[in-house]
C-alpha cells in the first residue's frame, strides 16, 4: 500500500517479524553452574535469572520496598530487572568467556542489599538475594576474596573481641584517623560512626540474673562447646519441658541471642525477656551461636553451611519440645527460614 514509506513517515515503520530478537532461540545457550544454593524451585540458576519478565515493578519509587537501590540511584542497573538482564547476558556467554564469575558483573550485583523484597513484591518472585550470594561465592573461588569481605563476613568474631575490649574499643573504632583507614582499606564510609560495642553482653546479663530467677536460669548456658553432639537436649530446656509440647499452649519461650543483640544492643534482648516474663512465660536462652548471616551476605557459603548445621543442632531441642523461638534481629530470622 505504501512501498516507499511516504505516508506518516517515522510513525508507521517496517518492524522485524515477531519471531526475531526473542530471548530464547536456537542461538541462545546458557552455561549451567554447579551451585551451593538449591535453585531447583526455579529449574536451575539460569532459569532463576530468567524469572524476570521485564515488568519493571522494581522501578517503582512511591510504595513498597523493592528495589531500594533503584529508589536511591534511579539507575536501571541498580534495579532487580537490570541485574536479571545482566545475569542473562553473562550466563549465556554474551559478555565474555568467564560467564557467571566475570568481574564485570560484580558492580552490577554489589548494590543489591539482599533485602529479599523482590522475592515477595516481584510478580514473578525473582530471588536476587540468593543469586547474589551464589555469585559472590563463585566469584570468590575464581578471583579470591577482598579484605573488606573477609572482615565483614567474620563480624561475629569482631563483635566478640570488641565487646571484651569495650569501652576502649568504642573510642578506637570511632577515632577520626581509624575511620579514614576503614574507608581506605575496607570501603566503609568515613563519616559514619560505627555501632558501639556493649561491655555487658546480653548473655552476661542473662547469666548474672539467672541465679535469682529460678527455673529460667536453666537456659542460661552461653557456651556452645559441650552442647554440640552431646545428645542432651535437656541442657537448654526449663524444668518441666517435655519432648512433645504444643506451641499454642507453651508456657516457655526461647530467646535467640544473635550477634547484634548480644554484642551491640543487649537492651533489645533484655526487653524481650522482661516482656515474656510479664506474660507469665519461662524464658529459655539456647547456647550462643551465630546464624551465619554475615557469611551468607559475603558469599562464604561453605562456612555458612557449617554454621547453619550448628545453629540447627542448637535450636532443634527447643523446636522438638514445641517451644517458640523469638528472634530480635529480623536478618537472623530470615537467614534461617528463607535461605
Amino acid at each position: 500500500f505504501d512501498p516507499d514509506g511516504i505516508l506518516n513517515p517515522n510513525r508507521i515503520v517496517r518492524s522485524p517479524p515477531l519471531t526475531e530478537s526473542l530471548r530464547f532461540g536456537t542461538a541462545y545457550e546458557t552455561v549451567e553452574v554447579d551451585t551451593v544454593f538449591d535453585f531447583s524451585d526455579f529449574g536451575g540458576l539460569s532459569r532463576a535469572a530468567e524469572q524476570c519478565g521485564g515488568v519493571g515493578t522494581c522501578r517503582k519509587t512511591v510504595a513498597g520496598t523493592m528495589c531500594p537501590s533503584f529508589m536511591a540511584t534511579r539507575e536501571e542497573t541498580a534495579s532487580t530487572r537490570g541485574r536479571a538482564n545482566a545475569l542473562r547476558l553473562f550466563i549465556s556467554g554474551q559478555m565474555g568467556p568467564e560467564g557467571f564469575t566475570d568481574p564485570s558483573l560484580y558492580p552490577v550485583l554489589d548494590l543489591c542489599f539482599e533485602c529479599k523484597a523482590c522475592k515477595t513484591e516481584c510478580p514473578t518472585g525473582v530471588d536476587m538475594a540468593r543469586i547474589k550470594s551464589e555469585f559472590l561465592h563463585q566469584h570468590r573461588r575464581a578471583h579470591g576474596v577482598s579484605l573488606r569481605s573477609r572482615v565483614l563476613a567474620n563480624a561475629e568474631a569482631t563483635a566478640r573481641w570488641g565487646s571484651k575490649l569495650a569501652p576502649a574499643s568504642n573510642l578506637l573504632v570511632n577515632a577520626p584517623g581509624l575511620r579514614q583507614l576503614s574507608a581506605a582499606f575496607l570501603g566503609l564510609e568515613g563519616a559514619r560512626k560505627l555501632p558501639r560495642f556493649a561491655r555487658q553482653t546480653f548473655l552476661k546479663w542473662w547469666e548474672r540474673r539467672g541465679e535469682t530467677v529460678g527455673g529460667a536460669a536453666r537456659g542460661g548456658r552461653s557456651d556452645v562447646a559441650g552442647f554440640e553432639g552431646s545428645g542432651d537436649s535437656s541442657a537448654v530446656l526449663p524444668a518441666g519441658s517435655g519432648s512433645s509440647g504444643d506451641p499454642e499452649s507453651a508456657s516457655s519461650v526461647g530467646i535467640f541471642a544473635d550477634t547484634f543483640t548480644n554484642y551491640f544492643e543487649p537492651r533489645h534482648g533484655q526487653a524481650a525477656v522482661r516482656l515474656a516474663e510479664k506474660l507469665g512465660m519461662e524464658v529459655v536462652v539456647p547456647p550462643r551461636v551465630c546464624c551465619g548471616r554475615p557469611l551468607i551476605s559475603k558469599g562464604f557459603l561453605d562456612q555458612a553451611r557449617r554454621q547453619a548445621e550448628l545453629t540447627a543442632a542448637v535450636l532443634f531441642p527447643l523446636a522438638e519440645a514445641g517451644i517458640p523461638i523469638v528472634f530480635c534481629e529480623p536478618g537472623c530470622f530470615l537467614s534461617l527460614i528463607h535461605i
